[in-house]
């Protein structure tokens, strides 16, 4: 079996290691350093592909990859815009494609999941993401992990993101508080991978984050930049 990556960055490297730890034979590819799409390698070669480039360029080799009938998981944002991620999901329809949300499965927020129940109607959630490292763009780098997870909760309630990047220490957790009780995890506190889960379960063909996914946790993402604005 063999799995095709491309992007050479942080990311890529993730993904290159937990395909061989599946059992892939793993080529990876540098984006810049091919001079078009037509310089990639044979894609009829593989049968998964990973697109981990800077997101200016996920949808061209996000559907590059897919419509050559690979699996292909591309990477978060999945694109740069709402209108660009709305029209790269209406042309991969139909196809086994996949995005990088991973918190969807970290340990802790199943077991978030499992205490909704119990904690009655929400009425406000935190989530706290301090990465120490920076990053040019603080929402689609970061915050979108967040807002999507809020998204695949369903919450309905006032939520504060507390987003910083350069933080002096690593911060990644949920708190909820309902009606009936409150809840908080430590999305740092596993010892299982999320992008090894979120591959297995891609390659099962159980259900995974996509396309209208992505789309969605760019609107979130666009409305509160307006909002901020206003």
């Amino acid at each position: 079996m063999k799995a095709l990556v491309v992007g050479h960055g942080h990311m890529g490297h993730f993904h290159a290691r937990a395909l061989r730890d599946l059992g892939y034979d793993v080529t990876t590819v540098d984006p810049y350093a091919l001079a078009d799409l037509d310089a990639l390698p044979c894609l009829g070669a593989y049968s998964v592909a990973a697109v981990a480039t800077p997101p200016v360029l996920l949808p061209e080799f996000g559907w590059a990859c897919a419509s050559a009938g690979l699996r292909t998981l591309i990477e978060k944002p999945f694109a740069q815009t709402v209108e660009e991620a709305g029209g790269l999901a209406v042309v991969l329809e139909g196809m086994e494609t996949c995005v990088g949300f991973i918190e969807r499965f970290n340990p802790q927020t199943r077991k978030l999941r499992e205490h909704l129940p119990r904690i009655g109607r929400p009425i406000r959630a935190t989530f706290h993401r301090w990465n120490d490292r920076p990053t040019t763009d603080l929402l689609t780098d970061l915050r979108i992990h967040d807002v999507d997870l809020a998204n695949y909760l369903d919450l309905r309630c006032p939520i504060v993101f507390d987003t910083r990047a350069d933080a002096p220490v690593k911060r990644r957790s949920i708190t909820l508080v309902g009606d009936a009780g409150s809840v908080a995890v430590d999305l740092m506190d596993h010892d299982t991978s999320p992008l090894h889960a979120l591959w297995h379960a891609f390659l099962s063909g159980k259900p995974v984050p996509g396309p209208q996914d992505a789309v969605a946790a760019l609107v979130a993402l666009s409305e509160q930049t307006r909002a901020v604005a206003a």
